[in-house]
């Protein structure tokens, strides 16, 4: 929804506001408890079971009841969740056949027997108080609808510190902004991802689920559905989740292919797309005018260390205060275009099949049926 943003601060500050409810309703401040059904979804993330559930069962608050989508894994990932069963909380584990986020949350939140679901990705970890956060607000308030918590990168390895400073630049350096800084570089359309989130279950009804026919950027396109109904965000400002990173160029790469795919398939071509296509576009053709003027080659050359340095480098001496590890000047670029080339291929082989394949278009258009025109476009810039 879009963040007006001194509501946001008298919010933080304890002052009273008397929002409308999605449904008709009014604010109502009487505490009242809810039941938490806390959705999965998984797929060969064996290696990741016990830092994730570790997480969650030590949070200050526990979930009512823990469901798991497994995407059909193929690793040890299934037998390795059931030693949770036993632990307290009623856990189970659902098949998934889609294999994709999207389907694996659908399954979890059908069969969820709570109130408010709240939804995370495997391999991340959530801070011991995320739950009790990210709850708070819907028990405070009957009008609150939809809570989105915030990211902090974990980070194992250089190419991962330098990585999560460039493409995470603000959410690597949360801890150091005050609540004022925070709420000023909210922008003005919150579209809340799917890896810390929680909503009503009626909203979840309202929306019609996720796109299932969309394998990336789904939890984009239901954000788009929710905000084109006028459905309220509140961002839980002590909700932290810590998202791991790719750990190599080829990962990197792939990720942002994907998620690039995914967004272009809706028709978002993000703004950032244009901005490297020219960049990209302007170094390759003076390296290619070099041959007929070798200067242009000092010119594409320059072009690019100033790309380096401003996207790159300018970032990573921010978050540490100077240049903390030599190594970080060989990361830079072994991160920037990586990142880079996977957004345009992934944007632009996305957009093509938005343009070229009427079945996205099809399945958009009857996806977001009933949606305010006006509101839904200005999701896509």
């Amino acid at each position: 929804v879009a963040v007006d943003l001194s509501p946001w601060l008298r919010l933080a500050n304890g002052d009273g506001l008397e929002p409308k409810c999605l449904f008709g309703g009014t604010r109502n401040t009487m505490m009242s408890q809810v039941r938490v059904s806390l959705v999965m979804p998984v797929r060969n993330e064996e290696q990741s079971v016990e830092r994730t559930m570790g997480s969650v069962f030590a949070s200050t608050r526990l979930p009512d009841e823990i469901l798991i989508a497994d995407g059909m894994s193929t690793d040890r990932t299934v037998e390795k969740l059931t030693a949770y069963a036993g632990k307290g909380i009623p856990l189970t584990v659902i098949a998934n056949p889609t294999r994709f986020s999207g389907g694996g949350r659908n399954l979890g939140i059908r069969q969820a027997s709570g109130e408010v679901i709240l939804l995370a990705d495997f391999g991340n970890v959530i801070d011991p108080r995320w739950i009790e956060e990210m709850v708070r607000p819907f028990e405070e308030d009957s009008a609150v609808e939809m809570v989105t918590g915030l990211h902090r990168p974990l980070v194992k390895s250089d190419f991962e510190h330098c990585m999560a400073a460039i493409h995470y630049h603000i959410n690597f350096m949360l801890g150091r902004y005050t609540l004022e800084e925070r709420i000023q570089l909210t922008p003005e359309i919150v579209l809340p991802g799917g890896a810390s989130l929680g909503f009503r279950r009626r909203v979840w009804e309202l929306v019609g689920g996720y796109p299932e026919w969309l394998p990336k950027a789904q939890d984009k396109m239901f954000s788009r559905k929710c905000y084109a109904l006028g459905v309220p965000v509140r961002i839980s400002w002590n909700a932290f989740v810590s998202h791991h990173m790719r750990s190599a160029p080829r990962e990197v790469f792939w990720q942002m292919v994907a998620y690039g795919r995914g967004n272009g398939r809706i028709g978002c071509v993000d703004s950032q797309v244009y901005k490297l296509m020219a960049v990209y576009g302007l170094v390759g053709g003076l390296f290619a005018g070099s041959m007929v003027w070798w200067p242009f080659s000092l010119l594409a050359l320059g072009l690019f260390l100033a790309y380096f340095y401003h996207a790159g480098l300018r970032k990573i001496l921010k978050v540490d205060g100077g240049l903390k590890r030599v190594s970080y000047l060989w990361w830079t670029p072994l991160v920037l275009v990586p990142r880079d080339l996977g957004l345009l291929v992934g944007h632009l082989w996305g957009w093509g099949e938005w343009l070229c394949v009427p079945q996205y278009r099809t399945l958009f258009t009857a996806y977001t049926a009933g949606c305010d025109p006006e509101r839904l476009r200005a999701t896509s810039r």
